[in-house]
């Protein structure tokens, strides 16, 4: 089997170093992209979702939100601007989280542009949360 090595972190914490991976399932803002071994060079923004990887010893998936990712040669590197292993999941604050933004979003109040775009992406994140807590 041919694998490629790929790092995952955010701004405070590295998730994966150096992990021989065969798969990996990446959340871009223009779509899902499956990497495999001898992937085609790449650097993408990352959208919010699940990034899944499968390993020699299983499947381990995340909760990504924002940043990017560079697949080069044998060695891929995702720098999130968010993330969280899907078994770290608080399910509790996704779903007030998620109450909350629709709240806000569905609210009479004048909303900027800037708030409504901040307020959609916590609803949006709040959703993949809970749907990937509740599927692992």
């Amino acid at each position: 089997m041919s694998y490629f090595n790929i790092d995952i972190l955010n701004p405070s914490q590295v998730f994966e170093k150096d992990l021989p991976a065969e798969a990996l399932f990446i959340p871009t803002v223009k779509g899902e992209i499956n990497v495999l071994p001898e992937h085609t060079h790449i650097v993408s923004k990352l959208d919010i979702g699940v990034l899944t990887l499968k390993t020699n010893e299983g499947k381990k998936s995340y909760v990504v939100a924002g940043g990017v990712c560079k697949v080069l040669h044998k060695k891929v590197t995702v720098l999130a601007s968010s993330c969280e292993r899907i078994e770290d999941i608080d399910v509790e604050a996704a779903q007030e989280n998620l109450k909350d933004a629709q709240a806000k979003l569905s609210g009479k109040q004048n909303l900027t542009p800037e708030n409504f775009l901040k307020l959609e992406s916590q609803y949006r994140l709040a959703q993949v949360q809970i749907r990937a807590a509740a599927e692992k």
